[in-house]
């Protein structure tokens, strides 16, 4: 599913939800994710190859984050990459590749309202560093508007991320998203965090924007959203059989 649909979707769980009304707008407070939030360095570089105990694939099971996010039962679209032929994935380093996504919102009784979309593909990843890029390319290319003023876009260029309880040989790399709402107060925009990451198997990305983003206009930090892809990381990549 695409960025911007990703924003309008939440805008309207949001109000609808009342989420707006759940907190002092004199003093935001950021939504808390459980979980580990320490950053540590990665302690080496990617392996050339995998034995068979160290191949993986990816599950999407009913809760994530430790149970902060359940699957949300009115989205079941394909995720980034559900259109995708095997060329294509292949071109974007993944080859033999089975694709997988969901759609999941905040627990009831959690707040502040929150929504996550995780789309992953699992196969041969030859070189992981390299796959991340492509992934965030073709994340920018799918959700291009040419009709748009101004057009969206990333912001930047992607930052590495190395976030506590992700394996050594997996790269993490993040970058905003810019909505670029035509208005003239820039605090208008939306920029949603995008995290992508790659191992020698798998391949995840994942959104993540909490109410506060419309109550208040604060935003996840990069860091904080690859910690949060870190739990997701955790919660669907499995042994593979």
């Amino acid at each position: 599913m695409g960025i911007t649909v990703g924003v309008v979707l939440l805008a309207g769980v949001l109000v609808a939800g009342g989420l707006l009304l759940l907190r002092d707008k004199e003093d935001p407070k950021p939504g808390v994710i459980p979980g580990p939030t320490a950053h540590s360095p990665s302690s080496g570089g990617p392996a050339p190859s995998l034995p068979p105990e160290r191949r993986f694939r990816l599950t999407t099971p009913e809760t994530l984050v430790q149970g902060r996010f359940v699957a949300d039962p009115g989205q079941t679209d394909g995720g980034y990459f559900g259109d995708e032929d095997q060329s294509r994935l292949a071109g974007l380093g993944v080859a033999d590749a089975t694709k997988t996504a969901r759609a999941y919102e905040s627990a009831p009784a959690v707040t502040p309202l929150a929504v996550l979309r995780f789309s992953g593909m699992w196969g041969k990843v030859q070189d992981p560093a390299n796959t991340v890029e492509n992934v965030l390319r073709f994340v920018a290319s799918s959700n291009s508007n040419a009709s748009a003023s101004p057009k969206p876009g990333f912001e930047g260029s992607a930052e590495k991320e190395t976030p506590a309880g992700v394996d050594a040989d997996t790269v993490v790399k993040c970058q905003k998203w810019n909505t670029r709402k035509k208005s003239k107060d820039e605090s208008d925009e939306v920029r949603i965090p995008v995290c992508v990451w790659a191992d020698h198997s798998t391949v995840g990305v994942v959104q993540y924007l909490d109410g506060n983003v419309a109550a208040y206009g604060y935003q996840p930090s990069l860091p904080q959203t690859a910690d949060v892809l870190a739990q997701v990381y955790h919660d669907t990549r499995t042994p593979a059989g």
